[in-house]
């Protein structure tokens, strides 16, 4: 599987140089900074089964959808 995502990572870098990067690094001062200067966050479950990265996405700027969802359901 890490071979698949060494390819995605040289893909992406080819096609949006700028804009997109895979880190395969443990960086927490760079983890904050991708935090707080996101506007949305994807996490695939079958990497994060717990749900720490989503719990620490909450306290950061990202615009959370599922907040925006419930809030809809109730309006």
């Amino acid at each position: 599987m890490g071979g698949e995502f060494d390819a995605l990572r040289e893909q992406l870098a080819r096609a949006y140089p700028d804009r997109a990067a895979l880190v395969f690094t443990y960086d927490e001062p760079l983890s904050h900074l991708i935090y707080a200067g996101s506007d949305m966050f994807l996490v695939p479950s079958m990497f994060e089964p717990c749900g720490l990265t989503q719990d620490w996405s909450w306290n950061s700027p990202a615009l959370d959808y599922l907040e925006l969802y419930y809030k809809a359901l109730k309006s």
